[in-house]
C-alpha cells in the first residue's frame, strides 16, 4: 500500500501520567447522548478553559491489570495521532462517578436508565452509577456530517439537489476524509484502521472542516465489552437457525432479534442496522475475517455516495436481513441514479472513484493514498469558492448556529425519549400557551382553540407528550405527516425494543427534522384532529 510521505511514524506508547485527566477538572457537565461505546457528556475543563466531550465507556465487568494497560496504551496511540482532519484525544479519565459528574436530575435519571438493560422507561431508577474509563476530546458544536447531510437533504425537493449543499463543500468533505484516513493508514509502525467509518463518525468544526472521530476504539470496545456480536450478522448471512432449519423473511429476523437482544446490553442491536451499509460484503460473509485497510475504503465509498446524494443508503430496505441479502447475494450497491444530474462535471471523477472503492473484490479497491490523487484535484478546482459556499450553506440553513447533539454513533442509538416525570417537565411560565379542545356543537367536527402561538415550531419539549398521546395510531399519523412507509418500518424495526413511546417519538422527530420551520404546532394539531387522536377531555399545555 502506498503511504503518504507526511504520515509520521507513531512512537511506541508509554504509560505517561500526562494523559490522565482528573474528574475535579471537569465542570458544567451535561448529557449529550449514548452510543455503542457508552455515554457522551459535554463538559468544561476548568484549567484548559475549553469545552470538551467526555466519552464514558460502559464496562461489562471487572477488568484485569493487563486489560487496563491495553486500554491506556490504545489511548496513548490515539493521543499521538495528530492530524488536521482527525479529532484528537485530549486525555483519559481513569474513573468517574455520578456524584463527580454532578448532573442535573433529568440527565442523571436518563443516564441511569440507559445503563440498565430495559432501556428508557418511567420505572424507578438508581441514582448512583460510575464509569471505569472515559476519553476526553474536543467538543464540536456543529455536530456530525450525518446531521448536516440530513438537514440539507430535507431542504431538497429532489435527492442530492445541488442548491441545498454547495458542491465546493461536498468535494472538500470527500477530500478531507480521504486525507484523514490516509494519515491513519500510513502511521508507523502500526497503521490505525477505523472499521466504523460513517457520517456519524465524521464531525465538523466551526468552519465545516472534517474531524474524523471514533478511530482506534476497536480495542476499547473489545476490552470493555462494548463490541458487536458476530452471531447476528453471521446468522443473517447463513439464513438459517442454530438448529439447521432454514428460515426466511420476518420470522428469521424476529428469532435472531430475540436471541441477540438478550446478549447485548442497552440495545446494542439497534446500532447494527445503521452500521451494516458500511460493512464490506466479504466481512458479512465471514465475520472472522482479519481486518484490512480495504474495509475502510469500502466504507468511504458509501460515505461519498451519501455526500453526493444527501440521502441514506438502502433507505427502502425493510430490515437488516434485507440489506445483507442485497449486498452479499445480489452484489447491490446504493444507486448512482440518485446522484443529481445537475452536478458539476468534476464530480464524475468522484463517482468513478466511489465505484472502485466499493468493488466486490477487495484487491481492486484503491488505497487512500490513491484516492487522494483523485479527490485533491477535484477539490482544488472548487477551492476559491469555499467561502461563498459556506455563506450559502448558512443562508440555506436559515437558523442561528446552535449546538447539534450528534456525537459519533449517537444518532443511530441514542434513546432520546424522556419519561414524563416531574423532573423532566420544562418549567411553565405565566406566558405559557394552553391549547384546549372545545366540545362539538350540534355534532359538528370538534374545533381546536387556536391562537398565534400555534404557529411556532414544534420543540423537543413538545414531542414526549405527543408521543404518549398517539399510542397505536402513530403509523396513520406518520403517513398523514408525509413520512414514507419504508421509513416507518425502519423506525419500528430500530426502536421497538424500547417501547411504543420511543418509536412514536422518533417518528415525530423525523417529521420535525424533515419539515424544519414548517413543523408547526398548528400543522400537527390539524393532523391529530383529522386522525381523530384528540378527544374532548385532552388538552395540550406547554
Amino acid at each position: 500500500m502506498a503511504v503518504r510521505k507526511d504520515a509520521l511514524p507513531l512512537p511506541e506508547p508509554t504509560l505517561t501520567p500526562s494523559l490522565a485527566v482528573s474528574p475535579e477538572d471537569l465542570t458544567d457537565i451535561s448529557f449529550i447522548g449514548s452510543g455503542g461505546f457508552g455515554i457522551v457528556f459535554k463538559a468544561t475543563h476548568k484549567r484548559w478553559c475549553v469545552q470538551v466531550a467526555l466519552k464514558c465507556a460502559k464496562s461489562s465487568g471487572h477488568l484485569s491489570q493487563s486489560h487496563e494497560a491495553d486500554l491506556l496504551k490504545e489511548a496513548q496511540k490515539m493521543k499521538l495521532a495528530q492530524f488536521d482532519f482527525i479529532l484528537p484525544l485530549r486525555g483519559y479519565v481513569p474513573g468517574i462517578s455520578s456524584a463527580q459528574l454532578n448532573l442535573a436530575p433529568v440527565d442523571l435519571g436518563l443516564c441511569s436508565q440507559i445503563l440498565q438493560s430495559g432501556g428508557i422507561s418511567s420505572r424507578a431508577i438508581k441514582p448512583e452509577f460510575s464509569f471505569r474509563h472515559a476519553l476526553v476530546m474536543p467538543y464540536m458544536p456543529r455536530g456530525s456530517l450525518h446531521g448536516l447531510l440530513q438537514r440539507c437533504g430535507q431542504a431538497s425537493d429532489t435527492p442530492g439537489e445541488s442548491s441545498s449543499l454547495p458542491w465546493p463543500l461536498r468535494c472538500r468533505f470527500v477530500d478531507q476524509i480521504a486525507h484523514g484516513m490516509n494519515y491513519l493508514h500510513g502511521l508507523k509502525p502500526h497503521p490505525l484502521l477505523h472499521l466504523d467509518l460513517k457520517p456519524q463518525n465524521v464531525l465538523l468544526d466551526d468552519d465545516y472542516h472534517v474531524k474524523i472521530c471514533d478511530f482506534g476504539l476497536s480495542k476499547w470496545r473489545e476490552v470493555t465489552g462494548n463490541v458487536e456480536s458476530p452471531t447476528y450478522i453471521e446468522s443473517l448471512c447463513l439464513n438459517e437457525s442454530p438448529h439447521g432449519q432454514v428460515k426466511t423473511g420476518r420470522d428469521l429476523e424476529l428469532e435472531l432479534w430475540r436471541e441477540t437482544k438478550s446478549k447485548w446490553s442497552d440495545g446494542e442491536s439497534t446500532k447494527l442496522f445503521g452500521t451494516l451499509p458500511y460493512v464490506p460484503p466479504e466481512y458479512l460473509r465471514d465475520t472472522h475475517r482479519k481486518p484490512h485497510h480495504t474495509f475502510d475504503v469500502y466504507s468511504f465509498a458509501i460515505v461519498v455516495w451519501e455526500i453526493l446524494t444527501l440521502t441514506t443508503p438502502y433507505a427502502n430496505a425493510v430490515n437488516s436481513l434485507h440489506v445483507v441479502e442485497c449486498v452479499v447475494k445480489e452484489n447491490q450497491r446504493p444507486s448512482t441514479d440518485d446522484i443529481p444530474e445537475d452536478r458539476p462535471r468534476e464530480a464524475d471523477s468522484l463517482i468513478r472513484l466511489m465505484t472502485k472503492c466499493w468493488d466486490c473484490n477487495p484487491k481492486a479497491r484503491p488505497s487512500f493514498y490513491e484516492c487522494i490523487k483523485v479527490t485533491e484535484p477535484v477539490f482544488n478546482s472548487f477551492k476559491d469558492n469555499v467561502l461563498t459556499a459556506r455563506q450559502e450553506l448558512q443562508a440555506m440553513l436559515s437558523q442561528p448556529d446552535q449546538e447539534q447533539l450528534e456525537w459519533g454513533e449517537l444518532n443511530m442509538t441514542t434513546k432520546i425519549f424522556r419519561p414524563v416525570q416531574e423532573t423532566s417537565k420544562p418549567p411553565c411560565s405565566e406566558s405559557s400557551t394552553k391549547l384546549t379542545r372545545s366540545a362539538p356543537l350540534d355534532g359538528a367536527t370538534p374545533e381546536v382553540a387556536m391562537d398565534d402561538t400555534l404557529n411556532v415550531t414544534v420543540t423537543n419539549q413538545d414531542l414526549p407528550k405527543i408521543a404518549e398521546l398517539l399510542g397505536k395510531k402513530w403509523k396513520p399519523v406518520g403517513r398523514a405527516l408525509g413520512i414514507r412507509e419504508a421509513q416507518l418500518e425502519n423506525l419500528e424495526h430500530n426502536y421497538h425494543c424500547y417501547g411504543m413511546d420511543e418509536v412514536t417519538y422518533q417518528m415525530l422527530r423525523s417529521w420535525r427534522e424533515k419539515e424544519g420551520r414548517s413543523a408547526t404546532r398548528a400543522t400537527l394539531m390539524k393532523v391529530l384532529k383529522s386522525s381523530k387522536v384528540m378527544t374532548d377531555d385532552i388538552f395540550w399545555q406547554t
